[in-house]
């Protein structure tokens, strides 16, 4: 009698095993799509981008204005979470080079680059 049921239970998984992997991969790629729709909507206006030049050229003693970045990440403005690793003296000749860097999931480890070079060659 054992024997019968377990070989009336296995002829059962085998007809319904089908149609569930079927169902199964259906809902995957439905949920695939959407996912993929979902995130181009949620990530179509993202930028990390230097407001301002991206080379700057000043004469000694001229007054650095520091412009920032722009960090749209998922949507959200995290601009005023950007760090920005270097700094500027113009009273000293010379190049420097400012990092831009932000927290984020999309930009993890993504850095922006300004160079400000004092002194030599200008604008003019």
């Amino acid at each position: 009698m054992k024997k019968k049921t377990k070989n009336k239970i296995k002829s059962e998984v085998k007809k319904t095993h089908a149609g569930t992997i079927v169902i199964v991969l259906l809902v995957f790629i439905l949920a695939a799509a959407g996912g993929v729709g979902v995130s181009y909507y949620l990530t179509q206006n993202d930028c990390f981008v230097l407001n301002g030049e991206k080379e700057i050229f000043l004469d000694l003693n001229e007054a650095y204005v520091e412009e920032g970045a722009t960090v749209i990440s998922l949507g959200q403005d995290l601009s005023s979470k950007v760090k920005i690793e270097g700094e500027v003296n113009t009273s000293v000749e010379g190049e420097y080079v400012l990092r831009y860097t932000v927290e984020s999931i999309k930009y993890g480890n993504y850095q922006l680059i300004r160079i400000v070079t004092v002194g030599g060659e200008t604008n003019g």
